[in-house]
């Protein structure tokens, strides 16, 4: 027997009783896996079952429903047909009326909010649902009209935004259940020594002292063995002796619940901004909307006017206000505001006095800027032109079957993101004529595409 005999054997032992550590060790920690990845995949599945399959419908069902009210909204369905048939389906869906009969629905609620409708006794509920002429005045009448649609919309919408912030907290907590699982686990194999162990099978890395002994040779697979090791545990060494788990096994048992977590806020963000642009002022949005679609219409009338199928609307205003601080914007709203209630007579209480509804109320009538409720023509020119000041006129030629509309639009007015106050004939003017004003241009033109994206019923189908 050689000496290099004597010292592969003696080596080839101390290899022997470290690998036969690691392996019990191994055991040891496969135990601990399986039960990791058992509570992982059960939070997995809740969150890819539940949560996700959850938020997919209510998303794909909220498109729509945006889709049918925008196309009613955009369609003058304060047309007495158009609410009629609207009101016949409502009436015809089981779901809407069970809604209507809870005072706690969210439908109820939006009623009760925007409207002097009591959902209270309950059998007058009952009593407005159990014929289609009681419920078309009580209900259709009262409650389904424009505005109705937008803030119904932004409700359920905030309702969603609500649920999502709740399972994105839902999810954080229980990543953070993961990840102490993880922590358990590293220390768990840490107090066991196999790090210690790990580090004693370096001392084997490099004892190959004679490759025609078995023994010695054998001592060989040390470092195959390491590797397998580390695999196996999920670790990777950082430094002497210090270990880690690893980057890409993390990024596993975490992944669902970071996907979800990045899914959900992307939800929340489309859905705030559908929120902020459709919510704090609803008819902003509309005439917005509705001095886009005319634009539009203007630019095509080349081809009209050549065939004759046109009409010309002269004399409409390019109006443009600007306040130079909130606080003249604020004096500027008060002063409407007491003057609406004083003309009308009422007590300013009882009166919806919002920027939103003063906007649903403004027109032009000749040369003035006026609220027209009703029978009530309450004269506003002197808030927002000063004295002496002229206002530009053009004249707009449309197709003869938009007339009608276009008349609505061109007399009615929109609030800028950055406080003028504009008419929709300037809107008009700057979109059809591609002039100078490209800020404005730029957010109409980003108002529309929401109610737009809203409205795409064939990308709803397609993204859901």
């Amino acid at each position: 027997m050689t000496l290099s005999t004597i010292i592969c054997g003696y080596i080839y032992a101390g290899f022997l009783v470290v690998k036969a550590a690691l392996e019990a060790g191994l055991l040891y920690a496969k135990a601990i896996i399986t039960t990791l990845n058992s509570f992982v995949m059960a939070i997995e599945n809740m969150i890819k079952n539940t949560c996700l399959v959850i938020f997919d419908a209510a998303m794909a069902g909220y498109q729509i429903l945006c889709k049918y009210l925008t196309d009613w909204i955009l369609q003058k369905t304060h047309a007495k047909e158009y609410l009629d048939k609207f009101c016949k389906s409502i009436f015809k869906c089981s779901y809407v009326l069970k809604e209507l009969l809870n005072p706690n629905s969210s439908i109820t609620k939006t009623l009760a909010k925007n409207f002097d409708y009591n959902s209270e006794p309950q059998e007058q509920l009952y009593e407005a649902v159990a014929s289609f002429e009681n419920f078309r005045q009580q209900i259709c009448s009262a409650g389904f009209t424009f505005m109705w649609g937008l803030n119904y919309i932004r409700d359920y919408g905030e309702q969603i935004l609500a649920q999502i912030n709740e399972w994105v907290d839902i999810i954080t907590r229980n990543r953070n259940r993961i990840r102490k699982r993880l922590e358990s686990y590293f220390y768990a194999i840490e107090d066991y020594g196999i790090f210690d162990l790990l580090n004693r099978l370096h001392a084997f890395f490099n004892c190959v002292l004679d490759a025609a002994i078995d023994s010695c040779s054998s001592i060989a697979t040390s470092q195959n063995f390491y590797k397998k090791c580390t695999g196996a545990l999920h670790i990777t060494e950082i430094g002497a002796g210090q270990y880690k788990l690893t980057d890409s096994w993390l990024k596993q048992k975490l992944g669902t619940c970071d996907n979800a977590t990045r899914q959900l806020n992307g939800l929340s963000a489309q859905l705030t901004k559908v929120l902020i642009d459709a919510g704090i002022t609803s008819k902003n949005l509309a005439n917005a909307q509705a001095s886009y679609n005319l634009a539009n219409f203007v630019r095509d009338t080349k081809h009209a006017i050549d065939r004759g199928d046109w009409q010309q609307i002269p004399g409409v205003k390019l109006f443009k206000k600007t306040w130079s601080s909130a606080g003249e914007f604020g004096t500027a709203l008060g002063e409407c505001m007491h003057r609406i209630a004083v003309n009308i007579g009422g007590a300013i209480t009882n009166i919806d006095l919002s920027w939103d509804n003063i906007l649903e109320h403004l027109y032009w009538q000749d040369d003035d800027i006026v609220f027209i409720a009703d029978n009530d023509v309450v004269v506003l020119t002197d808030i927002f032109i000063d004295p002496g000041t002229q206002v530009d006129t053009i004249t707009v030629n449309v197709n003869k079957s938009e007339a009608e509309f276009a008349e609505d639009t061109l007399r009615r007015f929109y609030w800028t993101s950055d406080g003028k106050l504009v008419s929709n004939g300037y809107i008009v003017d700057q979109i059809a004529n591609n002039t100078t004003d490209q800020k404005i241009v730029d957010e109409i033109t980003t108002k529309a595409s929401v109610v737009n994206d809203m409205s795409d019923i064939a990308q709803t189908v397609k993204k859901y």
